[in-house]
């Protein structure tokens, strides 16, 4: 599945951090679709603050507005302090 794919590509080297055209990252699309597996692959390599897209929008804001509670849980739950977000 769509979690086992990001596994290997994370393992292999993929960068995670990169940004699309809206400055959103894999993080943005993981929190984007709900899909809670792919967070937690995501979540286990990433480091530093959760990050921006071109509007100001963190993953936990992206979570939130499209009704993803368990992945804003989950964003919240590893924040460790940093800010999740705008909104």
């Amino acid at each position: 599945g769509w979690a086992e794919a990001v596994q290997e590509l994370l393992a292999a080297g993929a960068d995670s951090s990169l940004k699309n055209t809206h400055g959103q990252t894999a993080i943005h699309d993981a929190a984007f679709s709900g899909r809670t597996a792919v967070m937690t692959a995501i979540l286990a390599k990433a480091s530093g603050p959760l990050p921006t897209d071109d509007q100001g929008r963190t993953p936990y804001d992206v979570a939130k507005s499209h009704g993803h509670s368990d992945v804003a849980s989950m964003l919240k739950a590893s924040s460790n302090g940093i800010a999740l977000g705008t909104q």
